[in-house]
């Protein structure tokens, strides 16, 4: 698989600072292709599926019925069809929500992952055939290894764990296996970036979404935190604290890179991470193996 035969030649030498590339290993790609793909996206996007573009990622998620996001990443429109790229450990679970729905229309799904190396390009000039996030990011999607290693030769390589602390710092969290099915997409923050749209028709888990909006239900929120420990806090990690309460739970985390190295390398190790709290929690708070001291 081109995984593995990217792995065998990919660059070992990476700056712990940008601009630079990164292979996104852990993230996937979804293809929908069809007559009615558009259509078909429209009643299970929290985003407008009609205003994709074919060269600019938009981000959205889809929902069950609860409103919790399952999936959430950045769709675009390359004709005649829509991918998402999304974490890789979500293929299954996005297949899982959508196949009874998938076999009453004309669109069928497909996991291009396999097939695909992702690359993220972090404070660098416009990259030509890239897929543009948003100011600082762009993805490029190779389906070779030669295609890889003429990106990796033309721009500086850069620890995984830089792109990981740039979307943290950004508060862009990403759902994983771990996180999926728990937080509504105001928890996760994504109306603000652009990923829910509340003027378009239904959607599946619109309802609920729309409900808290309105209501000011919504009583957790996305958060910046720092930690330290003897071990990074893995997506899906509660937060309690001092008197055993859970506060919250963490989205995503990272090893901050220290000078021209990576943290992981010291102990204690010190990192960013992404956590969904409840309003007006107090720090310090605790995960297995790490402090969470307060606002990265």
């Amino acid at each position: 698989m081109i995984h593995e035969d990217w792995q065998s030649v990919a660059p070992t030498a990476c700056a712990a600072s940008g601009p630079g590339v990164t292979w996104l290993s852990d993230w996937g790609i979804a293809a929908f292709a069809g007559t009615d793909v558009l259509a078909f996206l429209q009643g299970y996007l929290t985003s407008d599926a009609h205003a994709l573009e074919p060269e600019t990622l938009k981000p959205t998620a889809l929902c069950n019925l609860k409103g919790r996001v399952v999936v959430n990443g950045w769709a675009y429109a390359p004709a005649p069809g829509v991918n998402l790229i999304h974490h890789a450990s979500l293929s299954g679970a996005l297949a899982g929500l959508l196949t009874l729905y998938l076999r009453f229309s004309k669109t069928k799904l497909s996991d291009r992952t396999s097939q695909t190396l992702i690359f993220g390009a972090l404070d660098l000039p416009p990259i030509a055939g890239a897929l543009r996030c948003d100011e600082r990011r762009q993805l490029v999607l190779c389906d070779s290894v030669t295609a890889a290693t003429t990106i990796t030769s033309q721009h500086p390589s850069i620890a995984r764990a830089v792109w990981d602390a740039a979307m943290i710092a950004d508060g862009i969290a990403l759902v994983t296996d771990a996180t999926r099915d728990t937080f509504l997409p105001q928890m996760l923050d994504l109306p603000r970036l652009g990923a829910v749209s509340f003027a378009k028709g239904c959607y599946l888990g619109q309802e609920v979404v729309a409900r808290a909006q309105h209501r000011g239900q919504v009583k957790r929120h996305l958060s910046r935190v720092t930690w330290q420990g003897e071990t990074e806090p893995a997506p899906g990690s509660e937060l309690v604290d001092g008197s055993a309460r859970v506060r919250g739970q963490v989205v995503m985390a990272c090893t901050l890179p220290h000078g021209d190295t990576l943290a992981a390398a010291s102990t204690p190790r010190a990192g960013a991470a992404l956590a969904v709290l409840q309003e007006e929690t107090a720090f310090p708070l605790q995960t297995s193996g790490a402090t969470v001291t307060g606002s990265a």
